[in-house]
């Protein structure tokens, strides 16, 4: 049996937004279309990831007042040196690397890159060019109550830590290029990848009116999470999520495609689900050839 549920089946959303009150609306970044399907006035947006800073650029475009709840979130430039930056981690087999071989225990938390396809292929999404186009930035969500949310105060962090991811991700690909000796573009000026170096962009509110500030509208883009409650088998840990080696468990017959970090970093991306499946299928048609040779060798 293969279990291909994936981890994303159940929205994740802090349990104090039930505190909050019901003059504001609000939903989570899977049921996000456009502005229009939210009423007017300001827009408070949880969650500084690959979601959170689309949809707070997408409503700052469409010209609507927008405050994002910011987090520790790594940020990829769009393209650099001649190339998308995805392609050239990819050259460098930045997503090959084996879960195992991981040994920064932030690497394995780590939240989807700020990083946007929109644009003409060379758009750089950061907090910082959020912030020129009016995004209000603030630190983590602590808890709500009623029109009131508490704030931590570490935008600045954030900011700061995002610049020094994009940072070491250019500087791997400029030791990449000159390692192997490749013909590359010099590096060219991405303005909403320059580094904010003291952080100004940040703000540091440490609790926010909803109603003084004409909030009438949230968005969780707090991510999901998987609910395996449904499998009625020993193959679960304390935190509820899958045991196993690899996507294999230690019930017979018992696998899993589709799990974060499953057997690589690329795992946990759309086309590294080829190699996962490939390797599983495999695991399976050897399991069930063994089972045939069983039957054969007892009848």
């Amino acid at each position: 049996m293969i279990i291909a549920s994936g981890v994303a089946n159940e929205k994740k959303i802090p349990l104090f937004s039930n505190k909050i009150s019901a003059a504001i609306q609000q939903i989570h970044s899977s049921e996000y279309r456009n502005p229009s399907q939210l009423p007017e006035g300001a827009v408070l947006v949880t969650g500084g990831a690959q979601s959170g800073v689309q949809i707070a650029e997408d409503l700052a475009d469409a010209g609507r007042k927008v405050f994002l709840s910011t987090s520790m979130v790594a940020r990829i430039p769009r393209h650099y040196r001649g190339k998308d930056c995805m392609d050239w981690l990819n050259a460098m087999k930045f997503f090959d690397i084996r879960t195992e071989d991981i040994t920064d225990p932030v690497m394995l938390s780590m939240k989807p890159p700020q990083l946007t396809g929109t644009g003409n292929g060379k758009h750089t999404i950061s907090l910082q060019s959020l912030a020129k186009k009016g995004v209000t930035l603030l630190g983590k969500m602590e808890k709500a109550d009623g029109k009131t949310v508490s704030l931590l105060q570490n935008a600045a962090m954030h900011v700061k830590f995002a610049d020094a991811f994009s940072a070491n991700i250019k500087k791997m690909i400029d030791e990449f290029i000159e390692k192997n000796e490749l013909t590359a573009p010099l590096p060219e000026t991405d303005e909403e990848d320059l580094p904010d170096i003291n952080a100004d962009c940040a703000g540091a509110i440490a609790a926010l009116n909803l109603e003084e500030h004409n909030i009438r509208s949230i968005i969780w883009t707090t991510g999901f999470s998987g609910n395996f409650n449904y499998i009625k088998l020993p193959v679960l840990g304390e935190a509820g999520s899958p045991v196993h080696r690899h996507g294999c468990t230690n019930i017979e017959g018992l696998y899993f495609v589709g799990l974060l970090l499953q057997r690589s970093r690329k795992s946990s991306i759309i086309f590294g689900l080829k190699a996962d499946a490939e390797f599983i299928a495999d695991k399976v048609f050897t399991y069930a050839k063994g089972r045939q040779m069983m039957r054969a060798a007892t009848s």
